[in-house]
C-alpha cells in the first residue's frame, strides 16, 4: 500500500469509517482473526458511499463493494434510522486497527496516524465529519464562515489534532467543549477556513459540494450563499 492510498483510507477511517476485529473459528479448532473496514451513510449521502466505494474497490482490488441497507436504532430517543453500509475485509485493516485504536477498540487519534494523513485523506474525513458554517447577513448573504470538525474526542486528542493542522499545514484551529457531551470538536475562523478549504478543494466529490463553499477574500463582504 503506497503513501498516499495509505493517507486516503486513514481519512476515511478517522471520518466515518470503523475497522471491526472479527474471530474466524477453523475446522481444526484453531482460531484466526479478521479486519472488517466498514463505511456507513444515510440515504441522502448514499452517492459518495457509492463514490468511495469505488474508490477502496480500485485501490485494493477484489470484486466490487456492493452497498446494502441496515437499520440503526438510537436508544436516546428511541427511534430507528435506515442507513446504507459497504464493508471490505483485508489483512492491511488489522495494521490500521493497530495504529488508529486503543486497546479497548476506541478509535484514538494519534499523532503517528494524523502524520500518515494526505490531503486527499483530509478531505473525506472533513466530507465524513465536518460542516461549513455560514454566518449571513440581512440580505442573505455570507459575512463569515467557519470550517468545523465534529471530532467528538477527549481534549488530549483534540490538542494533538490541532498541533498536527498547525504544525503541517499552518492551519490553525481554535478548540470548542460540547457540553452536553463534555466532548471537544475544532472550529476555524474564516480566514483559516480558506486556507483549509484551499487544501482539501482538489478532491471534493461533486455530491458534497455544499461543503466547498469558498470565499477568495480573507474578509468577507457580499458573497451570495450558493
Amino acid at each position: 500500500m503506497n503513501k498516499q492510498k495509505r493517507g486516503a483510507i486513514i481519512g476515511m477511517l478517522l471520518g466515518d469509517g470503523c475497522i471491526k476485529l472479527k474471530t474466524h473459528i477453523k475446522q481444526n479448532g484453531k482460531k484466526s482473526v479478521y479486519a472488517e473496514f466498514v463505511m456507513s451513510h444515510s440515504i441522502k449521502q448514499i452517492r459518495y458511499l457509492q463514490w468511495k466505494a469505488s474508490k477502496i474497490h480500485s485501490w485494493m482490488g477484489g470484486k466490487p463493494l456492493k452497498v446494502s441497507e441496515n437499520t440503526h436504532h438510537l436508544k436516546s430517543n428511541n427511534k430507528t434510522y435506515k442507513a446504507y453500509r459497504v464493508s471490505r475485509c483485508h489483512k492491511y485493516f488489522k495494521l490500521l486497527h493497530r495504529w488508529a485504536y486503543t486497546n479497548f477498540g476506541k478509535k484514538y487519534y494519534t499523532r503517528k496516524v494524523l502524520n500518515m494523513l494526505t490531503p486527499e485523506g483530509i478531505a473525506y474525513w472533513y466530507m465524513d465529519d465536518g460542516s461549513f458554517v455560514a454566518v449571513k447577513n440581512n440580505a442573505g448573504e455570507i459575512s463569515s464562515f467557519a470550517i468545523r470538525l465534529h471530532t467528538y474526542c477527549s481534549l488530549e486528542e483534540t490538542e494533538t489534532i490541532q498541533e498536527y493542522f498547525q504544525k503541517t499545514w499552518n492551519i490553525n484551529f481554535k478548540i470548542s467543549k460540547h457540553n452536553k457531551t463534555g466532548l471537544y470538536t475544532l472550529r476555524t475562523n474564516t480566514t483559516e477556513g480558506n486556507k483549509f478549504l484551499n487544501l482539501v478543494s482538489e478532491y471534493k466529490v461533486p455530491c458534497m459540494e455544499y461543503k466547498f463553499l469558498k470565499c477568495v477574500e480573507t474578509r468577507v463582504r457580499n458573497i451570495p450563499c450558493g
